[in-house]
């Protein structure tokens, strides 16, 4: 029998190339999660996320980058875009900083030694663990939006309501 974590990660699909973004459902555009609304999503479903740190590696990475003396509060995304933890990381964003860095690379060419290729790689492996735990917020988040109680449920509840029980 599968648990609940197995079910989800079959249902959404997690992207492997850096420029695959996850789709924003309807509900969410514009209200895009954050680094601190994603680190709060993984302490509220610490059960859920539980077996999958490739989902945390890239939140993990990025918060304690923020942290450190010369970042200043700020983190680097795909190594490239400076952000603030409470910007939102909507697909423009996302977009970006995957743009700056294909022209960077065509501006500087490939890395000059083996440290630039680990950071560029370790880069890479936050960011498409970022998109993916926004892939899973996304669902986890919808699912809660649409459930009996939840806002999407009572709104669609209220407009059958009034069209067809007068």
């Amino acid at each position: 029998m599968e648990n609940k974590t197995e079910i989800v990660l079959k249902t959404i699909s997690l992207t492997e190339m850096k420029s695959d973004i996850p789709m924003i459902p309807e509900e969410f555009i514009n209200n895009e999660p954050s680094l601190d609304d994603l680190k709060q999503f993984v302490e509220e479903y610490s059960d859920l996320l539980k077996d999958h740190d490739e989902l945390k590696v890239g939140l993990k990475g990025y918060i304690d980058d923020s942290k450190e003396t010369w970042a200043k509060g700020t983190y680097y995304l795909l190594g490239q875009l400076k952000l603030l933890p409470s910007e939102r990381l909507t697909n423009t964003i996302l977009s970006k900083a995957v743009d700056i860095e294909e022209q960077r690379f065509k501006d500087y060419g490939g890395p000059c030694h083996q440290a630039e290729v680990w950071s560029m790689q370790k880069h890479d492996d936050w960011f498409k663990s970022i998109k993916n735990l926004i892939a899973v917020y996304y669902h986890v988040k919808t699912e809660e939006y649409y459930a009996p109680g939840g806002q999407g449920y009572i709104e669609a509840k209220e407009r059958f309501e009034k069209k067809f029980i007068k």
